[in-house]
């Protein structure tokens, strides 16, 4: 007997922010799920992947703008945070990540308020925005990710293209520059949008691994 027979049908939203290979397993997760379960599955992400999506029923698409893979390429903004080096990185991350950051908040918003998800999948990196929305309007999510995304000395964050470096020290110092700049970042960014959206706002110095 299918131990989800009689209960109510739950809608659950996935938010995939970035390539194609960040929806992809996210797109066979969910379709085990909706196909296993019963439960309504909606894929949030850009609208190239809209098509994608939509051709595995019974799947449900809702975009999210701001897809930061044609961005990095085709705007000033981005062809400049790809030419940064140490001394310019942190202006030209915010001039880059700034306003996306604001566009996948509105968005995460708004899917939640026409959707109404009973949970949360975040399932990249970027998405780490949306907690304090689902904290707010208690919804339970979680994180997951295809890459490693916690600190460690084994090697350094995967988005920046080092793989591993020669010591395990300068891993972890990888690890601890990124998190304090995009913690930096973000948590400045993210305050703007929830001051705007009437939400609480989050602590300063919280940390990206923390929020």
């Amino acid at each position: 007997m299918d131990p989800l027979e009689g209960e109510k049908k739950h809608t659950i939203l996935f938010v995939c922010i970035g390539s194609r290979g960040d929806v992809q397993p996210w797109v066979a997760l969910g379709l085990g799920v909706a196909s296993s379960t019963g439960q309504r599955v909606i894929i949030q992400a850009h609208e190239k992947f809209k098509d994608f999506v939509l051709s595995h029923p019974p799947l449900e698409f809702t975009e999210i703008g701001g897809p930061m893979e044609d961005l990095l390429v085709n705007t000033p903004e981005g062809r400049a945070m790809m030419d940064a080096n140490i001394f310019n990185a942190f202006p030209r991350i915010s001039a880059f990540f700034g306003p996306l950051i604001k566009t996948w908040f509105k968005d995460f918003q708004e899917a939640v308020a026409v959707h109404k998800p009973t949970f949360v999948l975040l399932t990249t990196f970027p998405s780490f925005i949306c907690v304090p929305i689902c904290e707010h309007h208690k919804i339970g999510c979680i994180v997951g990710h295809t890459i490693p995304a916690y600190p460690t000395a084994e090697f350094a964050p995967a988005t920046i293209g080092y793989g591993s470096l020669y010591f395990g020290w300068l891993n972890k110092l990888a690890w601890a520059q990124g998190e304090k700049m995009m913690s930096s970042l973000w948590s400045e960014t993210l305050n703007t949008a929830l001051k705007e959206a009437n939400l609480p706002l989050i602590p300063k110095d919280i940390t990206i691994y923390e929020l």
